[in-house]
Formats: structure tokens, sequence, C-alpha cells
């Protein structure tokens, strides 16, 4: 890792050991440098399950529209599911992207972050050792 410092008002350029780290040699031991990758690893995978269960809430909420619509159907309302389902899907899908898109240009998902980060004890009590 390159740094520049400043030594008595010169700047030097220095390369630093990967274990350098806030001026302390940590000396991280290849055992925990092992045990980080396999934390890092777990977070990566979590974060690509939690991705993939998005986008099984998608297809869990087609379902549920079929089954609505299917019900609509039983009750003598005359929709076609056959013929516009995959239509009646896509333009599910097209009003919930624009809620999405209408919720971030409005600053209500930062300000929904922002307090639920607030709220968070474990995070407050990480943030307030630094």
């Amino acid at each position: 890792m390159k740094r520049t410092i400043n030594v008595n008002g010169t700047k030097v350029l220095v390369n630093l050991p990967k274990n350098f780290c806030g001026g302390y040699n940590t000396g991280i031991s290849p055992l925990r440098s092992k045990t980080s990758k396999i934390k890092h690893a777990l977070v990566q995978t979590k974060i690509y399950m939690h991705r993939a269960l998005s986008y099984v809430s998608l297809v869990n909420a087609g379902m549920l529209l079929f089954i609505f619509l299917n019900t609509l159907q039983d009750k003598g309302i005359a929709i076609n599911i056959h013929k516009y389902g995959l239509l009646i899907f896509c333009g599910t899908l097209l009003i919930l992207v624009i809620i999405g898109y209408v919720e971030q240009r409005l600053g209500i998902h930062t300000l929904e972050n922002s307090l639920q980060n607030k709220q968070n004890k474990e995070l407050q009590s990480l943030l307030k050792r630094k």
C-alpha cells in the first residue's frame, strides 16, 4: 500500500506492508488472515443470498397476483388470465419500479436508512469506540 506522509514539511511516498494500520504494525497472523478471508466469503455469500431472495419475493408477488386474479375470475369478473397474465405481471413490476424511483427521489429511502442506523444500538456502540 503506497501512502504519502509528511516528514519535516516534505512529502514522502512510502510503501507500507499490507498489515500496517494506523501507524502501528498489527502483525496479523496467517491464521487470523484466513479467518478474515472466511468471514469475507461468508458475508459475500450472505449478500448474494439476500439479493437472490429479493428476486424470489418478486416471483412470490407474481404468484399472489395470479391467485388474486383467479379469485376475481371465480367471483364472476371477466379477466382472461391466460391472455393478459404476463402483461398484468409486467405492469405490476413497472408500477413497483416507479414507486421505488419516486421513493428514492423524495429521499424516503435515505431517511429510512439513516433512522435505522441511528436506532441500531450495536452500530452506535461501534461508532462511539472510534
